[in-house]
């Protein structure tokens, strides 16, 4: 799958949100008809979507089918989906 790599963060203005990865912009969240508590919490959802993609397939392997099968061992993906689930609700960068 092609997306911008990198970390995603905010970067606020007056009436929008944008996320950005290594100066790029990736997406924009305006409130003009929400509350910015809402449209925040949309931006910080966008924002936290490669690690939640990355954290999710670090559970999966992929079988001779292509089949996606659940890996044995999943500390690590399970540590990857708590800190993507940290940065969704806005409680890290």
């Amino acid at each position: 799958m092609k997306y911008t790599k990198g970390n995603w963060v905010l970067s606020a203005s007056d009436a929008t949100l944008v996320i950005v990865s290594e100066g790029n912009a990736v997406a924009d969240c305006r409130w003009t008809n929400m509350k910015r508590e809402e449209s925040e919490a949309n931006a910080n959802l966008i924002a936290a979507a490669p690690r939640m993609y990355e954290a999710l397939l670090s559970l999966f392997y992929e079988g001779d089918s292509g089949e996606l099968y659940l890996v044995d061992y999943y500390d690590e993906g399970l540590e990857l989906a708590k800190r993507a689930i940290a940065k969704a609700e806005g409680r890290t960068p």
